[in-house]
């Protein structure tokens, strides 16, 4: 790898998403080191003046340009950052003040934007789509509380190469893509969660006729997800009287029980009609590993078996989502749909870059994601050798229009240095158990930000809260 083209890298971090696999992997630590030190400045430079939380969040740790990747450990944005408005701005629907927060999180210019007639989630979400560069993303909001990550018309170019980048073959790895197949997809078909909106990214991306689309459902509505987190967390302190106050909420209420108390019928139907549109052709199946093994584990039951070409492929995340499977659940999956491939990655909505899992089951970070752990007692940046668990925290290089620093709430073990027999030599890896934090500190998810940013951190959220002034 020449100075020059490291040099072209750092002054627009995403040209590597057009490199090779086999060079990416094989980047010596010194260039590794060279590209991301510098276009980690390069987003830093351009970023600072114009997030409003990150320039508070800098000033505040006395940051004014990064030096090194351990000094940029302090700017990566705590977990709850996308979701630290008041959730009283939902509840009475003051999207006004919601804009106001919003504006503090991305360089794209809100101010003039006028929402005060948008009564739901899903009217705002929308409007800003079609009344701005903003392209927001969504969270399932299982913690009480949807995230809003700000994403833009400018980012979209690139978040859809890194949606591609997924597919990339790595050596003489045999990798499927969606290109030429039917999509089915046990979830939604439009939306503003990052699952719908990558589904529209691959349909745009392979030209998928809509006749070749089939999802379980049509639109996901960023209220009832909100309402569902919101009782969930209520059910749990036993205050869900307080929440059931009003007409508008009794009404989604009603909308989510009816979704729940057909969800086991409407999945068997829609994995029925998959087989009766589909039987025999090559399909692209997304999803998580416990819906496709259901449906698998019924059809197989009911005598079915290899129902579609060997060249289609199912594309799994999201984890196990608690369900305990037997040791066999991929052989059962691959028997009834008839896959020779199940591409498992690792990723997030903060996060351009789905990260594969390669063929001994390992995630091998990409160079244009910074990664991190840390100490989740002290905050303190673990050292980047050897192999290390701790807090994951990155930095996402590929981020224009918004930080990508971000500390999430999983833990995991990274391996700084390796010799996985796949072939992967350069950058770290990410070994296969991951699981949130919570779960191994007993459910206590109060952890800390690195080098003492805690109050900085703070700081710049009750700054934004503020309007930014």
């Amino acid at each position: 790898m020449s100075k020059s083209q490291i040099k072209n890298w750092i002054r627009q971090p995403d040209l590597v998403l057009s490199e090779s696999l086999e060079t990416l992997y094989s980047l010596d630590p010194e260039q590794l080191d060279q590209y991301q030190t510098g276009a980690l400045q390069t987003r830093f430079e351009a970023l600072r003046n114009k997030i409003p939380a990150l320039k508070r969040l800098a000033d505040g740790q006395g940051i004014t340009n990064p030096d090194s990747l351990d000094t940029a450990a302090q700017l990566l944005f705590q977990h709850t950052i996308y979701k630290s408005y008041p959730l009283a701005m939902i509840e009475r629907s003051d999207f006004t003040r919601l804009t106001k927060w919003l504006n503090g999180l991305t360089s794209i210019d809100l101010s003039a934007v006028d929402v005060f007639q948008i009564r739901t989630i899903d009217e705002w979400m929308k409007f800003m789509d079609e009344n701005s560069p903003l392209r927001i993303q969504h969270s399932t909001g299982s913690s009480g509380k949807l995230s809003f990550i700000p994403r833009s018309s400018i980012d979209r170019p690139v978040f859809t190469e890194a949606a591609l980048f997924f597919y990339k073959p790595f050596r003489n790895e045999r990798f499927e893509s969606p290109a030429g197949k039917a999509f089915v997809i046990p979830g939604f078909r439009t939306g503003f969660n990052s699952a719908p909106r990558l589904l529209q990214i691959f349909v745009d991306a392979f030209n998928i006729p809509e006749e070749d689309v089939l999802t379980l459902h049509d639109h996901m509505d960023p209220d009832i997800m909100s309402l569902a987190g919101r009782l969930l967390q209520a059910e749990k302190k036993g205050t869900t009287d307080e929440l059931l106050q009003n007409d508008t909420v009794l009404a989604l209420r009603e909308r989510l029980i009816e979704q729940k108390r057909n969800a086991e019928q409407d999945m068997k139907n829609f994995f029925a009609e998959a087989v009766g549109r589909f039987k025999g052709r090559k399909v692209w199946l997304l999803g998580t590993i416990p819906q496709l093994y259901h449906a698998a584990k019924a059809g197989l039951e009911s005598g079915l078996k290899h129902v579609f070409h060997p060249q289609s492929f199912a594309q799994v995340g999201g984890g196990m989502k608690g369900a305990v499977l037997p040791d066999d659940h991929l052989d059962i999956i691959c028997e009834f749909f008839g896959l020779r491939q199940i591409h498992e990655g690792y990723g997030m909505t903060e996060l351009m870059t789905f990260m594969p899992k390669c063929a001994e089951g390992n995630y091998h970070v990409p160079p244009q994601t910074i990664p991190y752990l840390l100490d989740p007692d002290t905050g303190n940046v673990l050292p980047r050798k050897g192999t290390q668990t701790g807090r994951f925290g990155f930095v996402d290089l590929l981020a224009i229009t918004y930080w990508g620093g971000f500390l999430t709430g999983d833990e995991l073990t990274i391996s700084w240095s390796h010799d996985c027999t796949c072939g992967r030599k350069s950058g770290p890896m990410i070994h296969p158990h991951i699981r949130r934090l919570s779960e191994s500190r007993g459910g206590d998810d109060k952890i800390s930000c690195a080098g003492g940013a805690d109050d900085a951190h703070d700081r710049a959220v009750e700054f934004i809260l503020s309007g930014n002034s």
